[in-house]
């Protein structure tokens, strides 16, 4: 399946209009149409766009989610998504709901029974799942006082320290006698 034809088809299961989605997405409707028609392929940007106002990711449009993998090859054998859940022991709400799932290990189980029931090799369904998790943070190595007090440490190691040339400590010690001058006309 094309990319005009995936928008096309996401689109119409929204019962949008093109004149409607094109508002949505900013762009004009006969550019729309022609990316629907398959005459043009949009920028990125323009991709972006579309993909913002139909609520789905720019993946599920150019056929990376696992959904568009799994929409493409039931396409080709003309088998309805329940008789998938059927024949491959899933739940029909995990395959609609594809989409927005954050994937746990059972859900790889699942697909891969998917990608059985389908015929297909399950390693491209397990890695377009796998694009659906989130990125992996570890957290702060440490913590803001354990920061401040490093920073801290260092300063005072490099304040007390002999690193000082010649000129920053001329530089210092003016600095000094400015700030004895202030204090003297304060008190005046």
């Amino acid at each position: 399946m094309h990319l005009g034809d995936r928008i096309k088809k996401v689109r119409e299961g929204l019962n949008f209009t093109q004149k409607e989605l094109a508002l949505k997405a900013n762009i004009s409707r006969s550019y729309l149409a022609d990316i629907e028609n398959n005459r043009y392929n949009p920028s990125l940007d323009t991709l972006t766009k579309i993909a913002g106002a139909l609520d789905v990711s720019p993946d599920r449009l150019t056929g990376e989610t696992a959904r568009s993998l799994i929409e493409d090859r039931l396409e080709e054998l003309s088998m309805p998504l329940s008789e998938l859940a059927h024949k491959a022991e899933v739940p029909l709400a995990f395959l609609t709901n594809l989409d927005s799932v954050i994937p746990d290990e059972g859900d790889y189980d699942y697909v891969t029974k998917i990608a059985k029931a389908l015929g297909v090799q399950p390693g491209s369904l397990r890695a377009a799942l796998a694009r659906q998790e989130p990125p992996i943070y570890d957290g702060p190595k440490s913590n803001p006082e354990e920061d401040f007090a490093m920073v801290s440490e260092a300063s005072m190691d490099y304040a007390c320290g002999d690193d000082w040339t010649e000129a920053e400590l001329k530089e210092i010690e003016r600095f000094k006698d400015f700030l004895r001058m202030k204090r003297s006309q304060k008190k005046d």
